[in-house]
Order: structure tokens, then sequence, then C-alpha cells
């Protein structure tokens, strides 16, 4: 078979290979009206300035991920980096270091004077009853007299009630999560879960994701423990998120207060739009990244948008119960994946559309979409708007490695094999 048949010959009209070159082309338009952070090549957290792009990079592998994009978050703990000015203590004195840690955590060792709770918290904060809460521990094991041990609490502090997770065996790795367990009070909180553990990419941190929910309206206590019943066995407490949602995001640096980062926006409009885009026939390449599946309206990747209307041709890593991809004009949904949909973190998706012979097809990782709701093609034309990763309303969270588009209907070949 020839090249032609396999993979498209003639070069494409727009080519934003952001984890490829971490470069914003100038026709996009990014805005976020706050800092962000990212992680860069050398395993460092990193601040955005407003409206800055974040190319961001996996902090356990050091791959390049692509454009960061996520919707609004507050961290509710007002200082993210522990210290011990602002955190308080429990049974022991601790010591402040120096260690820039992922250069901005300067850490502090907790040292156990005999109990497992001796450590560290931060002042209370309030949390609302049956609301999804997810929080991220950065630490380090001990650098004296190390237990290889880690306690955490979440304590609802009028009632005095606690759920305790833990790293409680000095032979297993830091970075297992089978290394952990919990103990859950279900009057403080439910659903507890592990989200996931890392040793991040310089060896020597691990960041801890957990996701629960409030049991009750009220003012909460979040701690690290040494876990150690040993006098002088110490743990290094790095820093803390607290969020509101069910999956963690990046870190928001806090100093006194609560922060919130905004949302980030990025947008192609006027001729930047037009001289790349062909109303009648084209296709789109997409390889992109999910923080997490969320619900059917929290996931929408690429929008292009007619007359100011925000359903017209977009792609949707999950749309009702299960489904994948979804190409919509005007709120019909026009193709759709049926299978798999809770599993679509990851995904190469490619659709190509001819309105003149109601020619459509999308491919998601090399799979053929088949699940039909309707056989045309959307008629909407005179697009005029591209959206990557948001709406006014239904935000993407996720990484966006590259995004593609030629102006002629590729075979369905051509498509598969784009999408392998």
């Amino acid at each position: 078979m020839a090249i032609s048949q396999n993979f498209p010959e003639e070069k494409p009209t727009l080519n934003l290979n952001f984890a490829g070159s971490r470069v914003l082309d100038p026709r996009i338009t990014l805005s976020r009206s706050s800092v962000g952070t990212y992680m860069d090549d050398n395993g460092l957290l990193k601040t955005a300035a407003a409206d800055e792009p974040r190319f961001d990079h996996d902090d356990v592998t050091g791959e390049s991920l692509g454009l960061l994009i996520e919707e609004s978050r507050t961290n509710l703990i007002p200082y993210s980096a522990v210290n011990t000015t602002n955190w308080n203590f429990s049974g022991q004195t601790p010591v402040s270091l120096s260690l820039n840690a992922l250069g901005v955590f300067p850490g502090v060792r907790a040292i156990s004077n005999g109990q497992v709770w001796h450590g560290l918290h931060i002042s209370n904060i309030s949390l609302t009853s049956g609301t999804t809460y997810t929080a991220t521990w950065y630490f380090r094991k001990g650098d004296i007299n190390p237990s290889n041990k880690f306690r955490a609490i979440i304590r609802d502090v009028p009632a005095a009630k606690v759920t305790t997770f833990e790293k409680s065996s000095a032979s297993t790795d830091y970075g297992d999560i089978s290394s952990y367990s919990f103990s859950q009070n279900t009057d403080v909180t439910t659903n507890f879960e592990y989200l996931s553990v890392d040793t991040l990419a310089d060896g020597l941190t691990y960041k801890l994701c957990i996701r629960f929910n409030a049991s009750a309206s009220s003012d909460y206590r979040f701690m690290f423990q040494t876990n150690s019943a040993t006098v002088g066995e110490t743990i290094i407490a790095l820093g803390l998120q607290v969020e509101e949602g069910e999956f963690p995001t990046s870190y928001i640096p806090t100093s006194g207060s609560t922060v919130t980062r905004n949302p980030d926006n990025v947008t192609m409009t006027g001729t930047n739009f037009s001289d790349f885009y062909n109303q009648d026939e084209g296709t789109v390449y997409v390889s992109q990244k999910l923080r997490a599946v969320q619900d059917t309206v929290r996931n929408n990747v690429v929008y292009l948008i007619n007359g100011g209307n925000q359903l017209d041709y977009y792609y949707n890593t999950k749309a009702g119960g299960n489904h994948i991809f979804v190409f919509g004009d005007g709120g019909t949904i026009y193709r759709s994946f049926g299978k798999g949909g809770i599993n679509s973190i990851d995904s190469k998706t490619a659709w190509a559309y001819d309105v003149s012979s109601d020619d459509f097809k999308a491919y998601y990782n090399g799979i053929e979409a088949t699940n039909e709701t309707n056989n045309n093609t959307p008629s909407a034309t005179s697009h005029t708007k591209l959206e990557l990763g948001s709406t006014a309303t239904a935000k993407y969270c996720g990484h966006i490695q590259q995004f593609v588009y030629y102006q002629t209907r590729l075979s369905n070949a051509q498509l598969q094999n784009l999408t392998k």
C-alpha cells in the first residue's frame, strides 16, 4: 500500500505540537486570570504568570505532557508549605530545614518523642458535609533515625474524631500504594480512597493523593505524624493541598490564606481561525491525556463553534454513561463510541467530515467509531472559533499533547493509522 494510503502526504494547515515544541503558537490566545504552577523537565515546580501557558511534565518520569488546561480550584490550606511558624506541633519540637524540595518546599523535620501521634498540623479549616475533597501530601522519609513509616490524620476537631491513614511497616516501599492502609471513622469521612502515591523524579520526595467526603459541616484538621513510638525517629513534612473536587490538580501555593487558581481558556478566532479552517470538509487529530474522566460535560477537548453556539462540532471523552467520542451539531449527537469511556484517560482521536456528501468518520486509538445515533454529517457551517479544553461552563482538566487540522477529508485508513 502506498504511503499516501497509510498516512497523509499533504501538510496540515494547523499543527499545534504542544508536547514536542513546548511553545504556544502566536495565533492561539490563552487566558487565565491567576498564576498557575507546572512541573518542568528537571522535576521542579515552576510558577507561570497570569495568561502564561503551562507546558507540564510528568512528575515521576519527566516526560513532556503538553499544554496543561485546568478548571478553577482553591487550595483550602492557608500555608501550603509546612513551616514551624504557621504550623502547630504536637508532642515534640520540629526542626526547620532548607531542602528546597521540588524547588518550593524547605521542609520540616518532625521527631517522635515516644508516641505515634507526634508531628505537625495546620490550623483548622472548614469543610462541608457531603462534599468531595482531594488532599495531596508531599513528604520525605526521615533524615535522622528514620522509621520508614508515615501517618496522616483527618480530624473533626469539635467531635474529636479522626480518620487515619498510614504506612506502618518499615520494610515496605513509600512509593507503593499497597504499603498504605487506612482506618476510616464514618463520623469524620466517608468514601475514603487512595488515588495514587508516587516517588517523584528527584527520588526523594513522595506525593500521596487521597479522596474523601466530609461527614460533617465542621472544622477539620490535617496532620503529618511520625507513626513511631521510638524516641528520635523522624519524618520530613513538605507540603499539603486540600481542594474540593473528585481528583487532584496542580499545586496551588498559599501563604496566609486560601488561594484560587482560575481556569485556563484556550481559543483561536478571526483570521487566525479562518486561515486554517475549511467549512466544507476537513480532518481533526488530537492527542490528549485527562486528569480524570469526569461527568458528561467536563471532558470537552475540542469545540468548533458556529455563531456563538457551543454545541456544534466537538470531541468529548465521555458523554452519557460510557461514550468516549461525540461529534455533535446543535446538541444532536452524530457519532459516539459505546464502550470504555470510563477508562479514556489517554486518547489519540481523529475525525474527518465532508458536509457536501454526508461523509463523517471517527477513530479512537485505532478503533473505528461504529455506534451511530444519527447517520448524517452535521450540517452546521460558518464556524468562527476554535476552543481547546474549555467552554464557558464545561471545563476540561488535563494535557493536550497535539492538535492537527487538515483541510481535506482524509481516508479512513489514514484516520486509523494516525490514531494507533
